[in-house]
């Protein structure tokens, strides 16, 4: 019953699901790379460091993600023609982009730094998805949070007031 109801909700809805799955896309994937790039390019990468307590020196999304961000959120406000279907679509693209790179940040931090406990603490891997969300928690929240906001509100004032549609 309920698989029959979600099966004609998108497909009465194909254009908006496409577009909000694309949107997932590209804002998990920008702040994914936003989090890689600071192991490529400062301290973090030699010393193999999971967490930084000082706020200035963690991981931030730099002017070009930003850019993308306001674009695409832009596209969305332009495409999504409901004002209802956009904000529930943004709200569904920032929680879906927020776990996914929660999940690429804890499975970095186990996997590749290599941060797994050798049997002295018995849920260590607590710690290390606490570190995880609060490192991208603190990248997401404020920047991707707020240009999608913006993106996707300026686009919707673009396709009512200035394109009249």
């Amino acid at each position: 019953m309920i698989t029959a109801r979600l099966a004609n909700l998108i497909r009465r809805n194909k254009k908006e699901v496409m577009f909000t799955t694309f949107w997932i896309a590209i804002v998990s994937a920008v702040v994914i790379i936003s989090y890689y790039s600071i192991y490529l390019t400062s301290v973090w990468g030699y010393w193999k460091t999971a967490f930084s307590v000082s706020p200035w020196e963690g991981p931030s999304i730099d002017i070009i993600g930003i850019t993308v961000l306001v674009i695409v959120g832009i596209v969305a406000g332009y495409v999504i023609d409901d004002s209802r279907s956009l904000i529930f679509a943004c709200s569904f693209t920032i929680i879906i982009s927020f776990s996914i790179a929660v999940a690429f940040s804890f499975c970095y931090i186990w996997f590749v730094l290599n941060y797994q406990p050798t049997g002295v603490v018995p849920y260590a891997w607590e710690w290390y998805l606490y570190m995880a969300v609060v490192i991208i928690f603190r990248m997401f929240i404020p920047t991707a949070l707020f240009t999608c906001l913006f993106g996707a509100a300026l686009g919707s004032i673009i396709r009512v007031y200035i394109l009249g549609k």
